[in-house]
């Protein structure tokens, strides 16, 4: 990069130097003065000053073809810069450009393409950004971190077009060779290959990887996310009367008011690392997609926060999944907990129907009476039923 920046400044000096020794301040700058300032803003990761002073010198001189050679060093820059301050449309068009013309270096050819997804992606262009994020995942080192997001994001590329079974065959391919050595990463894929089994109704492997999921809960940044997608296959598993399996996902799912303490926290430890990346300037792309993440985390708390009567819901559901296999002393006593535990809402006025039910079925008539009589002492003769 030295190199470029002295081979620019020469040959600005030798194409665009001003015939006048005395510049008068109010008059445009020149090319070298555009070049270098821009030069300036860049290397302080003031990509917005960067952005005007390069795009002035690309309107300015883009056409000259004595400049050309400027112009191919300044370009890949701007493009950069647009990415920076989020002007992805025209990023895109300027990116396009670098990438078709020769003599790019492998390097900057190599970071553009993945920046060229992220347009894509933001674009909703998905296909071709599958393209470009399948492109820098074939030649990028493997050591090199951005390799695995891409890979995520080109996954995610099935998933938002509804591509289900692609999506599952290239997630399963891919999360244990993850699971070593980036763990974050790995737990990202297994969800995003929960979401697609569910959609599919492929249940059995769906539970399966739940269970597999739930030995490494700690390493799931987005765990509300994670958590909404377990409950989803119990509910699902309940309707299906597959009932064990329901019980079993149901018993992983965490009551509302630890989860949203649980998002919190790492909601905050994400923040703090997003932080520190911003303030060491070298690591643009990891903050390009933890920045994502938090937009989600932010996003699912908010409307999970709103939810009411979740923790109502799923005891419910799971008391329904004993009744489905007929133990009614197992449902009663979830149901009594409910009872004991929770404001009286809907959902817990059902549960007290039911409990009497279930110690019917029981002939516990003790219970059964006492139950009755809670009902009418709590809801009313008016309550429905």
């Amino acid at each position: 990069m030295r190199l470029l920046l002295t081979l620019l400044f020469m040959l600005s000096l030798v194409l665009f130097a001003p015939q006048s020794t005395a510049v008068e301040k109010s008059e445009p700058m020149t090319a070298l003065e555009l070049v270098q300032a821009g030069q300036a803003a860049y290397g302080q990761r003031d990509y917005e000053t960067a952005q005007t002073h390069f795009g002035t010198f690309l309107t300015d001189y883009g056409d000259s073809e004595e400049a050309q050679e400027a112009v191919h060093a300044v370009r890949p820059l701007f493009a950069i810069c647009l990415i920076r301050v989020r002007e992805f449309g025209e990023a895109l068009g300027v990116i396009k450009q670098v990438l078709g013309a020769e003599g790019v270096d492998q390097a900057m050819r190599l970071e553009l393409t993945f920046w060229q997804g992220v347009c894509q992606l933001q674009a909703a262009d998905h296909a071709k950004a599958q393209v470009s994020f399948g492109t820098y995942y074939k030649h990028a080192p493997k050591t090199d971190p951005r390799r695995i997001e891409a890979a995520i994001l080109f996954g995610t590329g099935y998933l938002i077009q509804e591509q289900y079974p692609d999506a599952i065959a290239f997630f399963r391919s891919r999360v244990e060779e993850l699971e070593a050595n980036a763990p974050e990463a790995a737990a990202r894929m297994i969800t995003l290959q929960l979401h697609a089994l569910i959609q599919t109704d492929e249940l059995e492997e769906a539970v399966a990887l739940t269970l597999r999921a739930s030995e490494k809960f700690d390493q799931f940044v987005q765990i509300i996310g994670l958590q909404s997608l377990i409950l989803q296959l119990g509910s699902r598993l309940l309707d299906e009367e597959q009932y064990y399996e329901a019980i079993r996902c149901f018993h992983y799912v965490w009551p509302q008011q630890q989860l949203l303490d649980l998002q919190r926290s790492r909601q905050e430890r994400l923040e703090r690392r997003l932080r520190m990346l911003k303030a060491r300037g070298n690591a643009d792309a990891l903050v390009f997609q933890l920045d994502g993440v938090l937009t989600r985390i932010t996003r699912e708390l908010d409307h999970f926060s709103k939810v009411e009567h979740y923790n109502e819901a799923l005891r419910m559901r799971l008391a329904s999944a004993y009744l489905g296999l007929q133990r009614y002393r197992q449902g009663a006593l979830i149901m009594e907990g409910m009872l004991a535990e929770m404001e009286l809402n809907e959902i817990v006025e059902g549960a007290s129907v039911n409990l009497v039910q279930c110690w019917m079925q029981e002939s516990r008539w003790d219970r059964a009476a006492a139950s009755s009589d809670r009902y009418l002492k709590r809801f009313g003769y008016e309550a429905k039923s």
